[in-house]
């Protein structure tokens, strides 16, 4: 028996994928598209990375570990879910 290359020459490239869409939720996550989208820092997402345009979140009255999550959407209909931060890594009454 012969040996096969894993990535034979002439595979096909993977396709360039750019971020189309983002959103964030507080504790639990509604799904995928419906969430509170967030707009691109350049207002139009087009590019494999982006920044997000400034967020500001009112926490008044969120209870100990209410949490925020994440997550953006791809041109290859791909979601990615960011980290879940809890209030007490990084949400508290002064940042967002």
């Amino acid at each position: 028996a012969g040996t096969q290359a894993i990535f034979p020459t002439g595979a096909p490239e993977p396709p360039e994928r750019t971020v189309v869409a983002a959103e964030y939720f507080l504790d639990t996550d509604p799904g995928a598209g419906s969430a509170t989208a967030v707009s691109a820092d350049d207002l139009a997402f087009d590019s494999a990375t982006e920044q997000l345009d400034a967020l500001t979140i009112d926490v008044d009255g969120m209870a100990g570990g209410e949490r925020l999550g994440s997550s953006a959407a791809d041109s290859e209909d791909s979601v990615a879910d960011g980290p879940p931060r809890d209030k007490h890594e990084g949400l508290d009454d002064d940042a967002a």
